[in-house]
């Protein structure tokens, strides 16, 4: 951790912990904005900062206000996630075995070579996983009985 970084941390904990008035408004504005601008020295960091201010940008211009933005961001993450499982998730499988007679038989038999292997949708990731159960929760209303 740089100085800066740390004088910075350890000036908002001293002045919290010991409840002191002393820094101002404007002072602690400061320090969050330099905190700011080394987090966004970050690669990672810097590239969540830039899509989120270019998204924003975009629908503020555009108009898309509202719930119009859930049903773009979701259109949007379906077509995405559905083009990352069709070329990186589904493939063809790799049969691993001592070749006998017997076994080369079986193996040929089975064609497990010739056909695609395709996981389900929501369990061939943890982060699929928590969307698809999210989005199968929030539509529980439909077979849910009013009481």
């Amino acid at each position: 951790m740089s100085r800066g970084i740390k004088r910075t941390i350890s000036a908002v904990f001293l002045a919290a912990l010991t409840g002191s008035l002393a820094l101002r408004r404007r002072r602690l504005m400061e320090m969050i904005f330099r905190s700011g601008l080394l987090a966004l020295k970050s690669p990672r960091v810097f590239n969540v900062a830039a899509t989120a201010g270019v998204l924003t940008y975009v629908c503020r211009r555009s108009g898309i206000h509202g719930r119009r933005i859930g049903y773009l961001f979701a259109l949007f993450f379906s077509v995405v996630w559905s083009i990352y499982y069709r070329y990186f998730v589904r493939e063809m499988p790799r049969v691993k075995y001592i070749r006998t007679l017997w076994n080369s038989m079986i193996v040929e038999k089975a064609q497990l070579q010739k056909t695609q292997f395709n996981p389900t949708i929501w369990a061939y990731n943890r982060h699929a996983q928590t969307i698809i159960c999210l989005a199968v929760s929030s539509l529980g209303f439909l077979w849910d009985d009013r009481l």
